[in-house]
């Protein structure tokens, strides 16, 4: 995936409309790893790794994708998201709506 510009740490989401596959992006693949672990632990979520430590997350356990938290709480949480990508070097606004808007393509040889 181009364009998250990554430095260091991984990011990885279970909300991925259409698909609901997990999507990762990284600057390596031990944190992308941690990353996807972390979420196949939490049963769904968004999740920030660096230097394969949980930096911050929203755990989605509500078919991966939902959870029961109060509203305030889930915008906590998202805005500490937001700061966590950002030190990560990545210079999107949103990673996380640019990951769950990429559909699963079938490639066919």
């Amino acid at each position: 995936m181009k364009g998250f510009q990554l430095k260091t740490g991984a990011l990885a989401s279970a909300v991925a409309h259409d698909s609901h596959n997990v999507i990762a992006v990284g600057s390596s693949n031990a944190d992308m790893c941690q990353a996807i672990s972390r979420l196949r632990e939490t049963n769904g979520g968004l999740v920030v790794v660096s230097r394969n430590n949980i930096v911050k997350e929203l755990r989605l356990p509500i078919v991966g994708s939902m959870t029961d938290l109060a509203v305030e709480e889930v915008a906590k949480k998202a805005e500490d998201l937001s700061e966590a990508t950002a030190e990560t070097g990545c210079t999107l606004a949103d990673p996380f709506k640019k990951c769950r808007s990429w559909r699963f393509v079938l490639c066919q040889n």
